[in-house]
């Protein structure tokens, strides 16, 4: 790993309602700031939570002015900000990542590998592994992470880190986590996890958001479920991390 970076993973708990969502992320991005975070991940659908029969009705465009207050708090914080939602691009759904900049100026990530069911709301993306050039980060969503290609494709990319949001329950999380580990270790970079702090969708999420190193050692990570920023930093060679429990009003 080449560069020295600050970041973080927020687990948030869905509010079933995308404007309480909205500024519990808000809240994050605030607290990331202060602790001098450059780099915040949120789970998948995160702003949303993972509904997928809802997904359609409450999906955002790029352009779309409920976003403008995650770009004002991106900007005020001085965070990159990436934020789970359901997007909408020339009339077809994806599970996406919305990369919020401070300058105001957003990209997206959408998901490349659906789980069973998922299809049938959503499309796969297909522009290949994500690389946030500037800060040398690739992002996952979820299953992608299951494909060990996208890791290798993340790693062919030259990035420092491999960001995934997820939601992973209690029965998946040991199988699914060994294997970032895996990834961490085998091409050397570091990796960040973030997962829903609570239930979503009908699902009991496992919380336990975590950051490895590039040798696949545990960094930070959180302690079960509920609200946490999960912070990592490598400054001259060497990782530090602590977490924090946000609350929710």
């Amino acid at each position: 790993m080449k560069n020295d970076i600050r970041m973080a993973a927020a687990q948030t708990v869905d509010q079933c309602d995308f404007n309480a969502n909205l500024v519990q992320h808000g809240r994050f991005i605030e607290a990331a700031g202060r602790e001098g975070v450059k780099l915040l991940v949120f789970p998948e659908l995160s702003l949303t939570g993972y509904h997928r029969k809802q997904a359609s009705a409450h999906s955002v465009e790029m352009t779309s002015p409920r976003l403008d207050a995650l770009r004002r708090a991106s900007a005020s914080a001085d965070v990159v900000a990436v934020a789970g939602v359901p997007l909408m691009v020339d009339g077809r759904l994806f599970i996406a990542s919305l990369v919020v900049k401070p300058d105001g100026t957003m990209a997206s990530y959408c998901k490349q590998h659906l789980h069973p069911g998922e299809d049938l709301f959503f499309h796969p993306g297909a522009e290949g592994a994500a690389n946030l050039e500037t800060m040398g980060v690739a992002l996952a969503i979820c299953a992608d992470t299951n494909y060990p290609e996208h890791a290798a494709a993340a790693s062919a990319l030259g990035v420092d880190v491999y960001a995934a949001s997820c939601l992973i329950t209690n029965g998946g999380y040991d199988q699914d986590s060994a294997q970032l580990i895996a990834y961490a270790a085998k091409h050397a970079y570091a990796v960040l996890m973030a997962n829903h702090g609570g239930p979503t969708g009908g699902f009991e999420a496992a919380g336990r958001s975590a950051i490895w190193d590039e040798k696949g050692n545990c960094v930070s990570a959180a302690l079960g479920t509920g609200a946490q920023l999960v912070i990592a930093e490598r400054s001259s060679g060497q990782w530090t991390g602590r977490v924090m429990r946000l609350p929710l009003e």
